[in-house]
């Protein structure tokens, strides 16, 4: 029996083991937990170069898993943009985009604000946003992701099919209809997005996180992981979600769910039924009852999603599907059925968000 390189004695263990939920030490070689039982039995694993450490009755529990999250993206979030989150009236958030204004150039950020506890109970306007500044683009994203507002820059770099897929004149624009404004942001370089990346990773870290579900939001998310893979910078493990879209072409490179090693791998494509209840974009069966005239997004077609779903499990792939909305998640529901009905062996997830 090797010595053990790390021996944690005297704590409160939470161990997930029906068997044994709790242990108070435990025993790590090359990073692995080998024995987990009472301080008795871990001594045996010590030698002279073990690292002891008297855990002094603390708690020591599995680290957390993060099933839904967009991790780089939240790590450029960190590095680019106002945080507008907790922001309780319009001048508030104004007043954080002027300050992330004056010491960057080009595109002014914002994300997280939530209108339904900003003190004016509505989204902040285009109007306002002019007040930052009317040459430069702004573009602040909703709490959910699924809306945004633009000023009057950022709305006059858009073609005229664009402009009319929102409301220009509020300034609001939700969905797929955002992706307009972000095409035209520059992209990162790669070392800002490792060190995006790795900014996120830290957050993650401090918190417990030690593993991840992350979905893949650009083509080159990836690459930077497997970058940050290959220099041993890793410090938690990561699992990319691809988008649907990318499902053929992975396929075609051999690549389905669980490819990968334990650091890195790809997990299920990921499809989007609806948007969210806060941008009044998830489908409901019935119309919203402070807005009648509608019932939300409904971004496939109920049978080409069944389509899509069946494609995804032929190739290998399981499926995460974000699905708010109560027709969303039926229409959702139904497109698993009918891709299980053609491989009953398989597996397909649907990880319906409770964004609000």
């Amino acid at each position: 029996m090797r010595d053990a390189d790390l021996v944690l004695t005297n704590g409160n263990l939470i161990t997930l083991d029906p068997a044994r939920p709790r242990a108070t030490a435990m025993a790590i070689v090359s990073n692995r937990i080998v024995h987990v039982g009472d301080d008795a039995a871990i001594v045996k694993w010590a030698g002279p170069q073990t690292q002891r450490i008297d855990l002094r009755a603390r708690t020591v529990t599995p680290g957390f898993i993060d099933s839904h999250i967009h991790l780089l993206w939240y790590g450029i979030q960190l590095q680019r943009q106002a945080d507008l989150v907790g922001s309780s009236s319009i001048g508030e958030v104004l007043d954080r985009l002027s300050q992330i204004g004056a010491h960057t150039e080009g595109w002014i950020q914002g994300h997280g604000f939530d209108q339904d506890k900003l003190k004016e109970r509505r989204f902040p306007s285009r109007e306002e946003l002019d007040r930052v500044s009317r040459t430069r683009p702004i573009i602040i994203s909703r709490i959910c992701g699924h809306a945004t507002v633009a000023n009057s820059a950022a709305i006059a770099v858009l073609t005229d099919a664009e402009r009319v897929a929102g409301d220009a004149d509020s300034g609001l624009y939700t969905e797929a209809d955002c992706n307009a404004f972000y095409r035209r942001i520059p992209a990162p370089s790669e070392d800002e997005l490792e060190q995006a990346a790795l900014a996120a990773c830290d957050v993650a870290v401090r918190t417990g996180i030690t593993s991840v579900h992350t979905l893949l939001d650009t083509a080159d998310q990836m690459a930077t992981w497997s970058r940050l893979n290959r220099k041993g910078k890793l410090p938690i493990r990561i699992t990319g979600l691809p988008p649907y879209d990318a499902v053929a072409a992975l396929h075609a490179h051999g690549v389905s769910s669980g490819f990968g090693g334990d650091w890195l791998r790809f997990g299920a494509a990921k499809l989007f039924s609806d948007g969210s209840l806060g941008a009044q974009t998830a489908l409901l069966a019935e119309p919203y009852a402070d807005k009648r005239e509608t019932r939300g997004l409904r971004i496939y077609d109920p049978e080409d999603l069944k389509r899509k779903c069946a494609d995804a499990q032929a190739k290998g792939f399981q499926i995460a599907i974000h699905a708010i909305g109560d027709q969303a998640v039926r229409e959702t529901i139904d497109a698993i059925e009918f891709a299980l009905a053609g491989n009953r062996t398989s597996s397909i997830a649907i990880a319906s968000s409770m964004r609000r």
